[in-house]
């Protein structure tokens, strides 16, 4: 009987500390949730000319779900059209997903972020560029 009772305290406790864990910790959004984003994306680049949406990240950290998205628009659009964009577009990813934190940089179309560049370029570094891949001395 003892036995029994140890071996059940055990999986109670470690159930518990499972479910306290995964508050912690961060998950990805359900495949719904981010339908539903897609969707308002979607939408609105369909409808908004030269609007384009990239770098979409979704996480959910306990009960918060959070989007982080940039959104490109045409250079000689206003800050302040970008931005009602912005607020509408953020609206209605909140009604798609109660609770959502949706944070969207806006960004000129063709502008990559530093970060983006630094990455792009990185990744171009470890690619041989045709002048490298030959022996410039073929006599060594």
């Amino acid at each position: 009987m003892a036995i029994g009772v140890a071996i059940n305290i055990c999986v109670q406790g470690a159930q518990l500390v499972w479910q306290s864990s995964q508050g912690l910790m961060d998950q990805a959004l359900d495949a719904p949730e981010r339908l539903r984003i897609d969707t308002v994306l979607d939408r609105h680049a369909h409808r908004e000319q030269g609007v384009v949406f990239d770098n979409i990240s979704s996480r959910r950290a306990g009960e918060r779900s959070f989007a982080d998205l940039h959104m490109h628009v045409p250079g000689d659009w206003s800050v302040a059209r970008a931005a009602r964009l912005r607020t509408e577009i953020e609206a209605e990813l909140l009604q798609a997903v109660p609770g959502l934190y949706a944070r969207i940089e806006l960004l000129p179309l063709g502008m990559q972020t530093a970060m983006e560049a630094a990455i792009e370029a990185a990744g171009q570094a470890d690619t041989p560029s045709p002048s490298t891949d030959k022996n410039p001395n073929p006599e060594q």
